[in-house]
């Protein structure tokens, strides 16, 4: 009952970075390295609706793992982010807390498994303009962000990465089962390397959270692998 009548509410995300399965040696440009990053939304709310109107700000969070704590910082009004890079990039642990209690009405705690890494039989060449279809189905996460990055120029090409914390929020409590998700052909340019990420995300038990409402509040753990596709041709009589 008390975590239900809570007013503070949490959204965010904690995603460990992996490297490249394999062909890392095509994504150098690109720049994907091992990491750890974190963005907590806090809001005084009764409601969903209410989250983009009732930020709470000036709040001291923090992330731990592996024996090391470290503070959010306040990117925007009532958004605490860690960025790489940081003395969490090479945790190994699992599980990560996100805590806090300078300006809460209650001291805040919550536990984050970061999931197992991606298994996806992504293909390694692909017809430019072409669309790819991606099947999450079994996998075992709650929800997946996925993104395909230009690796020569670094450029994000496409993604389905949620804006905003009531866009966040929608996609991470979202009630349809994670399946077949599918890339537009405009994300492959041609003649070119192309990093295909895949963020797994699992939402964290809301029942062992404190300090946050239960009921609305939604922190997920994601582990994110690229994979290298590429739109080159090759002349086969050479």
């Amino acid at each position: 009952v008390e975590g239900a009548t809570t007013s503070t509410v949490a959204v965010g995300l904690v995603v460990r970075a992996e490297p490249p399965k394999e062909a890392g040696d095509l994504l150098e440009d690109a720049e994907l390295t091992e990491s750890l990053s974190a963005t907590v939304f806090l809001a005084d709310a009764r409601s969903a609706t209410d989250l983009e109107n009732s930020p709470i700000k000036g709040v001291g969070i923090t992330l731990s793992g592996c024996g090391t704590s470290l503070a959010l910082e306040e990117a925007a009004t009532g958004t605490y982010q860690l960025t790489s890079p940081s003395a969490l990039d090479g945790c190994a642990d699992t599980t990560h807390a996100v805590a806090g209690s300078d300006g809460l009405p209650k001291p805040l705690a919550i536990d984050v498994t970061v999931p197992a890494v991606p298994d996806l039989p992504v293909p390694a060449e692909w017809t430019a303009g072409e669309p790819m279809t991606i099947d999450l189905t079994g996998t075992g996460y709650d929800a997946a962000i996925l993104a395909v990055v230009d690796a020569s120029s670094g450029s994000v090409t496409w993604t389905n990465r949620p804006e905003g914390v009531a866009e966040t929020y929608r996609f991470l409590t979202s009630a349809d089962a994670l399946g077949a998700v599918e890339i537009p052909g405009t994300a492959f340019r041609d003649q070119s390397v192309h990093a295909v990420v895949v963020t797994g995300l699992v939402r964290s038990r809301n029942a062992e959270a404190e300090g946050v409402n239960t009921v609305l509040s939604v922190v997920v753990g994601g582990r994110a692998r690229p994979w290298a596709v590429s739109t080159l041709a090759f002349d086969t009589d050479l």
